[in-house]
């Protein structure tokens, strides 16, 4: 259903797929589309080939949102394994340095309070950084000699769930950005061993929870039998909103701005900064944001789907 007969423009739609171990992000998203047909479809948020778990796809004008769930909070599983630390930082790299000291539990759950909260991390050299217009994994597949950055990134909630030695089972929710690679790296280290990523599972991002993923195999059944995924709003469900009458959204689907005088009385001094536009029905229209004092002003709009 890439585009409809009538010449409107294909639905925007989301899906969750939980993605299998082995498949990189984008080989998940052409599964989708040869599945569903759309043309244009992205994923909110990449996945290494060696991690499982919650992708969030976009599909159609869907893909347009995408980048709001990128800016949003990530929760994942995670077992670190101690006495190794490999070259990509996970279980799939070689062995670059290896040591004999080993944590224990509590010296682990003494170390993760300094990794909470906002914390200076540098990126693995194997992601997808840029350096100097180019992909940081690939310098480092051809052996040159870089150093990244630092950058500031968000560990809202870290937990030690289990610990059965070497490997550590880690709960982390974080901003956006957040290697979970470079926290086990930095994480080792800051105990005087070394360490990488053994099994990394992605069970949230933003909204949206594992439990409503399908696998790649279900979602193509389900799409046969005709389920579609959810609409857009499920993205922008926490976000503050404005119900728009049916001349409202005729009037921002050609472009026209929120007007003052469609918030309540009370908000109109200071109306939020992200505010989602819905129709009658609780369907997402568009998507507007404002700048400090600056009024709300339409950041994208979806088009009427046929």
């Amino acid at each position: 259903m890439s585009a409809p007969q009538n010449g409107l423009a294909p639905m925007a739609r989301l899906l969750c797929v939980d993605k299998p171990e082995g498949r990189s992000s984008f080989a998940v998203v052409r599964d989708v589309r040869r599945i569903t047909g759309y043309k244009r479809v992205g994923h909110g948020g990449t996945l290494d080939p060696f991690a499982t778990g919650l992708l969030v796809i976009g599909l159609g004008p869907a893909t347009r949102l995408m980048r709001f769930l990128s800016e949003g909070s990530k929760e994942y599983e995670a077992e670190i394994e101690f006495g190794a630390e490999t070259d990509s930082e996970d279980r799939t790299g070689e062995r670059i340095r290896v040591v004999e000291e080993i944590p224990t539990a509590g010296q682990i759950q003494a170390a993760l309070s300094d990794f909470s909260g906002t914390i200076q991390q540098v990126p693995p050299r194997l992601s997808a950084v840029h350096v100097n217009g180019e992909r940081s994994y690939r310098r480092a597949r051809r052996g040159e000699e870089f150093a990244l950055a630092p950058r500031p990134v968000t560990i809202h909630d870290i937990e030690l769930l289990g610990y059965e030695a070497p490997r550590a089972h880690l709960r982390i929710c974080c901003g956006g950005g957040t290697y979970i690679r470079s926290l086990a790296r930095d994480l080792g280290r800051a105990l005087g061993s070394a360490a990488h990523v053994a099994e990394l599972r992605r069970t949230k991002v933003a909204g949206f929870c594992l439990d409503q993923a399908l696998t790649p195999d279900a979602l193509a059944q389900a799409w046969k039998a005709g389920e579609r995924g959810l609409d857009p709003a499920a993205l922008v469900a926490a976000w503050p909103s404005l119900r728009l009458d049916a001349q409202q959204v005729v009037l921002v689907r050609h472009g026209g701005q929120p007007q003052t005088d469609w918030w309540p009385e009370e908000q109109r001094p200071s109306p939020p900064r992200r505010v989602a536009l819905l129709d009658e029905g609780g369907s997402l229209v568009a998507v507007a944001l404002r700048e400090e004092d600056a009024p709300l002003r339409l950041a994208l709009v979806l088009p009427e789907a046929g």
